[in-house]
């Protein structure tokens, strides 16, 4: 490795210039289109100048009994309480329905024992969050002080918050387990804390990079929220692997007695092909997403490819550099009882056994992974791809979900219904006879 200190820092330099520019180019991304008639109506309403109705709601009924609604004095109490503490936060909610109101018969149930409260959150659009943070404080204000009644809310912006905090939370997660546990298992593969810290490093700048490149790729193509905790733990994944390829490869040869840049070379040509060609797979089944039409699929695909694909540059380029400035200190704070053992490779004569029958009929064992293959993806022919609701992706103890699926179950197609926009094809005024 004649060039080391240009691959290391060149390296280095990527990921420096990518986290700057996210941070320079930062700004409102693109947003993924929902397919059918739904993605026409949201983008319809979107491209109106301050017009983005956020419905919520707010289910009022007894903790427990039945009994109707406006003979008990603690679900009015409840609802008059609701209305007065929207009062005072004027201009934050519109088109406020009670079931105090006369000829609001459909806001309470057909069992006569819940209430529903609907609203639109008041626009405009840059003051959306602060109005609909007031509601929510609201409601808990009103919920806490009538702790006798169920008061919870549910709605466009309270589910859809719901869903943020559950990703921010695997996020969390993944980053503050992932990486100890893993650094777990590389000082027992390895035995030593140097060979097993050089797998995090370069899985951590792999990430790095990748989110700076998604942040600034995200202005023209949209990435869920949801994708961010999957090419977070793809990246590491994929970039802890390909060490491991490399790492494992080039301290047998070591300990075969060879020297640095020998081993370096063999593991360059065994490991480094292995790598290119994992990648390369990896990249190119991950473009069967863009098939399904879904355009939350496209910043999928591009960000676990985009991290897939920094990985592979980094483990052919960067990982032997860094292996050859360590040279021998790679062993370097060995682990007592595991460093004496982790160098030395022993064939296994199961996996000899097999891939010599492999090598000697590849026909026919090719064929035969071929149609496990068919029969195994057979049941994905009749798969239809949908956009689950909230209250199927996350769980019932989500206190907003256990608001949504009360509603669903009092007031069916509550919290959110079915909308319908009418709009001129010649993009003119809606305002119009016709």
């Amino acid at each position: 490795m004649r060039h080391r200190a240009l691959a290391i820092g060149g390296w280095l330099a990527l990921v420096v210039v990518a986290l700057l520019a996210s941070a320079a180019l930062s700004g409102s991304g693109a947003r993924t289109p929902d397919p059918g008639e739904s993605g026409k109506v949201k983008q319809a309403l979107s491209s109106q100048k301050d017009f983005e109705p956020v419905l919520e709601s707010v289910l009022i009924q007894p903790r427990h009994g039945g009994g109707k609604f406006m003979d008990n004095p603690a679900l009015v109490k409840a609802t008059e309480d609701l209305v007065a503490e929207f009062d005072k936060s004027p201009g934050a909610v519109t088109g406020l329905r009670t079931p105090m109101n006369p000829g609001s018969e459909q806001q309470i149930s057909k069992d006569g024992r819940s209430g529903l409260v609907t609203f639109f959150v008041a626009g405009p659009n840059e003051e959306m969050n602060a109005h609909f943070d007031s509601v929510a404080e609201a409601v808990d204000r009103v919920a806490d002080r009538n702790s006798d009644v169920r008061v919870v809310q549910a709605g466009d912006t309270s589910l859809s918050r719901a869903v943020d905090d559950a990703v921010k939370k695997d996020f969390a997660s993944a980053e503050g387990t992932a990486l100890p546990i893993t650094l777990v298992i590389l000082l027992i593969v390895f035995g030593a804390l140097v060979a097993a810290a050089i797998p995090l490093l370069l899985a951590a700048t792999t990430v790095v990079g990748t989110f700076s490149l998604i942040a600034i790729l995200e202005r023209w193509v949209a990435v869920n929220s949801a994708a961010t905790s999957m090419i977070l733990l793809i990246g590491i994944a994929v970039s802890i692997d390909y060490s491991l390829f490399y790492l494992r490869r080039e301290r047998e040869e070591r300990a075969a007695g060879r020297s640095v840049s020998e081993s370096l070379h063999i593991a360059s040509r065994t490991s480094g092909h292995v790598v290119i060609v994992s990648g390369v797979t990896v990249i190119l089944c991950l473009c069967g997403l863009l098939l399904s039409g879904l355009g939350v699929f496209r910043g999928l695909t591009l960000g676990t490819a985009l991290v897939v694909g920094l990985a592979l540059i980094a483990s052919v380029t960067v990982l032997p550099a860094l292996l050859a400035a360590l040279g021998h200190r790679v062993d370097k704070g060995r682990v007592p009882w595991l460093g004496k053992r982790r160098t030395t490779s022993t064939e296994s004569r199961t996996w000899q056994k097999l891939a010599r029958a492999v090598v000697k009929r590849p026909k026919v064992w090719g064929g035969a992974a071929v149609v496990a293959l068919l029969v195994m993806a057979a049941p994905a022919a009749g798969m239809h791809v949908q956009d689950a609701a909230v209250v199927d992706s996350l769980p019932r103890n989500a206190p907003t979900v256990d608001a949504a699926v009360r509603m669903q179950e009092a007031f069916p197609g509550a919290p959110t219904p079915t909308r319908i926009a009418v709009w001129g094809v010649d993009g003119g005024s809606s305002d119009t006879p016709r």
